[in-house]
């Protein structure tokens, strides 16, 4: 007698339990999910003038380093991308925003050669406003490398600097990043980072940098490099102020595109 009653909220459990699964695992909206195991590209078409919010994007890998670089199939337009490096205060478990792998996230309509940046299994959300929700996969392959190098600035003295050297035979996204951090630094230093030709001096205005010392300093610095030899520069010099030895990660990655 009562098996219809049970049967009835039975079944309208089972609605309730398969709505509220279905909702948490809702897909956004709007947007690409890129995803693999190694860095690599696929077209897209995007049909609106946008800016992506770059609040919104995230980025989740295991590795050291993911991310995504959208390049325009003409000059007329600008690439846009971001970069997740834990290493350096940048995504990650780290909690920090990304590196920017351009000067901004406008998108202008057109066909886009989308990268996705990984060196192990990552999944990249780019929230692309009126843009139909897709999830897609690198059909073709892509070399990507990063160098990572510590050295230390002693507290007496008034400059470090460190160079790493590579060769673009293929033009080449390139990025150059620093965290430097002191446990006992209570002044100001002046950090800068460069991309220049093989063997140039880095002419770039430092940023000047007030940090206690449980604020480290970031500084980076992303180029389109043309087929050359370059060096990522890394300098750090001593501002006013009370100083320890300074502890400099240097990170050097570049994208064969």
């Amino acid at each position: 007698m009562h098996a219809p009653r049970r049967l009835g909220l039975a079944a309208a459990l089972v609605f309730v339990v398969g709505l509220l699964v279905g909702t948490s695992a809702a897909a956004p909206s709007e947007g690409v999910q890129i995803s693999g195991t190694a860095s690599g590209w696929v077209d897209i078409f995007v049909r609106h003038l946008v800016t992506i919010p770059e609040s919104e994007i995230t980025i989740e890998s295991a590795g050291r380093y993911a991310g995504f670089y959208l390049v325009p199939d003409t000059a007329t337009r600008h690439p846009v991308g971001a970069m997740a490096l834990p290493a350096l205060g940048a995504g990650g478990s780290s909690g920090g925003r990304f590196f920017r792998l351009g000067d901004g996230f406008d998108v202008a309509p057109g066909t886009y050669r989308l990268y996705l940046i990984a060196e192990s299994a990552a999944k990249v959300y780019i929230p692309i406003p009126q843009h139909a929700f897709e999830a897609v996969t690198p059909r073709g392959r892509a070399t990507s490398r990063l160098r990572q190098e510590t050295f230390v600035v002693p507290a007496a003295e008034q400059r470090g600097e460190r160079r790493l050297g590579f060769h673009a035979r293929r033009p080449t996204l390139t990025l150059a990043a620093q965290l430097v951090s002191s446990g006992g630094l209570t002044g100001v230093d002046q950090v800068s980072t460069c991309l220049v030709a093989a063997g140039r001096v880095c002419d770039k205005p430092p940023v000047r940098t007030l940090r206690a010392p449980l604020v480290p300093a970031r500084s980076s610095v992303a180029e389109l490099a043309r087929p050359a030899a370059y060096d990522a520069v890394y300098a750090v010099e001593r501002g006013a102020g009370l100083h320890a030895d300074t502890t400099v990660t240097a990170a050097a990655f570049d994208l064969v595109l």
